[in-house]
């Protein structure tokens, strides 16, 4: 009898201090600060999870909840910034809402890649396949350029 009471007296208690986490977790979703501030060790709060399906599901669902509310919390405050004209809240909305000011990244250079010679059968496959594209191969291609037949059509490799 006394070892149910004490059970039951545990599972109140954890019930409390689950609510109490997931409370903390809706406004403040970063796990070691809602731990330290309901004061739940770490260990206790993974054990929770892993023995209780339904507690690890609200706990995502309530971290999200604060992540939001953190985040609604964030756009309020850099709205209030803008209004006050702070031009870094200011290039911070409009880099992040326009693409006209997005962050921009520029690529150049070359790729270079070594070309093998043909092989007969090779250039006899492309010549092939050039005469079947419907387009004229040059009759002195086999001697301009048989070891790459594409660098004479192309003028780009």
């Amino acid at each position: 009898m006394e070892k149910n009471k004490r059970q039951e007296t545990i599972a109140k208690r954890q019930a409390k201090d689950k609510a109490a986490l997931l409370d903390k977790f809706r406004r403040m979703p970063i796990l070691q600060i809602a731990l330290d501030q309901t004061r739940i060790s770490r260990s206790t709060y993974y054990k929770w999870r892993d023995d209780d399906e339904q507690f690890k599901t609200d706990a995502e669902e309530a971290i999200a909840e604060g992540e939001e509310f953190i985040t609604e919390l964030s756009e309020s405050k850099l709205l209030s910034l803008i209004n006050k004209e702070h031009f870094p809240a200011i290039h911070l909305w409009l880099r992040s809402h326009h693409s006209k000011y997005a962050n921009k990244l520029e690529l150049s250079g070359s790729v270079k890649q070594p070309r093998d010679e043909m092989n007969e059968e090779e250039f006899d496959m492309f010549a092939q396949a050039h005469s079947l594209s419907g387009f004229d191969l040059p009759q002195d291609l086999e001697i301009k350029n048989q070891t790459n037949p594409v660098n004479y059509v192309t003028g780009k490799f």
